[in-house]
């Protein structure tokens, strides 16, 4: 294969690495100038019959759309291209410049715990961009953690769910088996080796890395409890309580017994404080910054019922005994007042209905999106001041709507958002629809409560006024994306405590 020239202008240079599904290799774009390097993967069907064929092109189509999602993420190789040739399929990625975590972990080489809890932060960030879009990585090891040359960020590589286009064509009988490969033994739970991975599957390998850099030992030279399954590995560690405590929670034996997601080990690791975390940056990659990730939903304050402006597939209860409320909105068709003492705030309907749609679908992965809303132009044509603080910005999105000033609202949005279809069938027109039946939401606080490179949480407690009269209070936290080209921020998701 060395020397080959695929698709006219990838020249193979390089074999890094072979296996049962295929090759990988460095190459040369010779149509770039520079000649630059990418990484292409070269995949074979077990299979190739006429049959089995169809099937493993429907899949590597499939997976290489969701890499093209994934590679928004700053820290996730981009997809630059995807073809076939001659009955064999081709990945060609964004090659990185660095070295493997793998070589930062020589054998009995201790970390200390702050170098610890900086890695598990950044991991932990990507991971919660990944499992946002219902991609479980399935082969976390500090081989496919890269330490990028350029900037010493993390990045992560090599998912394992397209392998799964190698499979096809392996008799039934042999198909676990097959799967069980996806995955490295040490850093595999139990139920991914059945052939049943979870999100939590990831977060049982970081934590298994997280172990091995305060040990200094190798998964397989851990013991394990006979009859519980636990690994023990605290005696081996000179570590805090509250960091073991962590993570021996991500690699507890039962799924069901660990963190369900990246999100709350985040804010666990939040509480602990002391490490040499990151400052958050912009992301590097402004078209993951302008879009932001897929199926990241936003759903109607609980409890009020869908027929006061989105159709949802369930009708919620309201309280038993809502409070009425008079608001001059709602006694003068919403005419703004100027004399108000307290400045009453508002909450993008986009936000109530998808979280919504989340929660009733919370396994679904990356959501149908309908380009033609329309109306909106992309988040380029954002009106929100320039170098606006996450935390004021949701105080000005409030305000937006507050004023009914809709469309200035509706483009602090990010792009991904406006062209969600569950929440935005419609486009603006579904926006607008819900906000004409809302009548205020106050903001009683908002405050900063986790940053990464890639994103920003604000943390805000609102009450909503309804125009039936109904009033209801809500703690919500919205995920911010910044945009460098406009100096502005985008709501991307919001997630609902208490739920």
């Amino acid at each position: 294969m060395l020397g080959k020239t695929l698709a006219g202008h990838y020249k193979i240079v390089k074999n890094l690495s072979s296996g049962g599904f295929g090759e990988t290799y460095i190459a040369e774009d010779t149509h770039r100038p520079g000649n630059p390097k990418c990484v292409v993967k070269h995949l074979k069907p077990v299979n190739s019959s006429s049959a089995v064929l169809p099937i493993a092109r429907r899949l590597f189509n499939s997976e290489a759309q969701v890499l093209e999602k994934l590679g928004e993420h700053p820290r996730i190789p981009r997809l630059l291209a995807y073809f076939e040739e001659d009955e064999e399929f081709y990945l060609v990625q964004e090659f990185i410049d660095g070295h493997p975590l793998s070589a930062e972990l020589p054998l009995g080489q201790r970390w200390s715990e702050n170098q610890v809890k900086t890695m598990l932060e950044d991991v932990l960030g990507i991971l919660e961009f990944v499992h946002a879009q219902g991609v479980i990585h399935r082969d976390i090891k500090p081989d496919n953690i890269m330490r990028r040359e350029s900037d010493n960020k993390l990045v992560l590589i090599d998912f394992g769910a397209i392998k799964e286009v190698g499979n096809q064509g392996i008799p039934q009988t042999a198909q676990a088996s097959s799967t069980v490969a996806i995955g490295t033994p040490g850093y595999m739970p139990t139920e991914q080796g059945r052939g049943k991975p979870r999100p939590s599957s990831d977060l049982y390998a970081l934590g298994m890395i997280a172990i091995q850099s305060l040990t200094g030992m190798l998964p397989n030279q851990l013991r394990e409890d006979d009859d519980t399954g636990e690994i023990s590995w605290k005696d081996q560690a000179n570590v805090s309580p509250e960091l073991a405590m962590i993570l021996s929670q991500m690699i507890r034996y039962h799924f069901k017994d660990r963190y369900k997601t990246a999100t709350e080990v985040l804010i666990d690791m939040k509480s602990l404080g002391g490490g040499e975390i990151h400052q958050s940056t912009p992301p590097a990659n402004q078209k993951y910054q302008a879009k932001g990730g897929e199926n990241h939903s936003i759903l109607p304050p609980k409890n009020v019922p869908s027929n006061q402006g989105y159709a949802v597939p369930t009708t919620p209860v309201l309280p038993s005994s809502p409070q009425t409320i008079s608001h001059p909105k709602l006694q003068n068709n919403r005419v703004i007042w100027t004399g108000i003492a307290t400045v009453i705030f508002f909450f993008g309907g986009a936000l109530m209905v998808s979280l919504y749609a989340s929660l009733q679908n919370p396994g679904n992965s990356v959501s149908d999106i309908n380009p033609s809303s329309g109306y909106p132009s992309p988040s380029s044509d954002s009106s929100t001041p320039p170098a606006l603080s996450p935390d004021k910005f949701v105080f000005q999105y409030y305000h937006n709507l507050n004023s009914s000033n809709y469309e200035k609202s509706w483009k602090m949005l990010s792009y991904r958002l406006k062209n969600d279809y569950n929440s935005h069938p419609n486009g603006y027109d579904s926006y607008l629809e819900w906000w004409t039946k809302v009548a205020n939401v106050n903001v009683l606080d908002s405050r900063i409560i986790y940053e990464t490179a890639a994103i920003v949480k604000v943390q805000s407690n609102l009450e909503y006024y309804l125009i039936s009269g109904r009033t209801l209070q809500q703690v919500l936290i919205f995920s911010l994306v910044f945009d460098e080209n406009n100096s502005s921020w985008y709501l991307d998701k919001v997630d609902r405590i208490g739920d």
